[in-house]
Parts: C-alpha cells; sequence; structure tokens
C-alpha cells in the first residue's frame, strides 16, 4: 500500500479553496490543511456536509505544529470517498478548505 498525502494552506481572505485527491483503496491518506491567520482555535471539520467525529471510519484528526491540522485514514475505503472541508471562524468570517476525496477500486 502506498501513501497519499496532500497540502493545502489558505489564507481568511481567500474564503473557499477545493481540491481533489485520487488514491487507490488500501493507501494512508493524509491531508494538511493549514490557515495562515486567523483565530485558529475554532476550527471544525466537516464530511459530505455533516460534522466529522474522530475515530468514525478510522479517521483521525490531528494538530500538528506551524498551524497544521490534518486528517489522516490509515487505510482509505470506498466509505471515505467525498468531501473533507476544515472550517475556521474569525469573527464574522467564514474561510474553509475542502478536499475532494476519490478512493479507487485496488486492481490487485
Amino acid at each position: 500500500s502506498s501513501s497519499s498525502s496532500y497540502f493545502m494552506s489558505t489564507a481568511t481572505s481567500q474564503t473557499r479553496q477545493t481540491r481533489h485527491m485520487r488514491v487507490t483503496q488500501g493507501d494512508t491518506v493524509k491531508i494538511d490543511f493549514q490557515f495562515t491567520d486567523g483565530d485558529k482555535t475554532n476550527l471544525s471539520f466537516v464530511f459530505n456536509d455533516k460534522p466529522l467525529k474522530e475515530g468514525e471510519n478510522g479517521v483521525k484528526i490531528a494538530f500538528e505544529k506551524n498551524d497544521i491540522v490534518s486528517v489522516c485514514i490509515e487505510k482509505a475505503a470506498p466509505v471515505h470517498t467525498g468531501c473533507y472541508e476544515c472550517v475556521m471562524k474569525t469573527g464574522n468570517v467564514e474561510a474553509s478548505c475542502q478536499v475532494k476525496l476519490e478512493v479507487l477500486a485496488s486492481t490487485s
């Protein structure tokens, strides 16, 4: 199995950014979100328009240095296909990063 990681950095002025990521079933996936400004204590995570819960379907959320927060999936499966979003609220400004993850069936 391979490992795929994606890094996304945004500023509050950019409001919303979306990226696409394709991985193979069984891969380890890491999506790094970074907000370069704003209140990084007020972050929320969404998967397919529903709150993303830590540990659900093996998804982990890790806060790292340099204001990076990561969504990690040890073994990607079709259930993980969808849109992952990290939302930061600062005052009345809301900024978000979205990664649309597509998990492809393993050919082996």
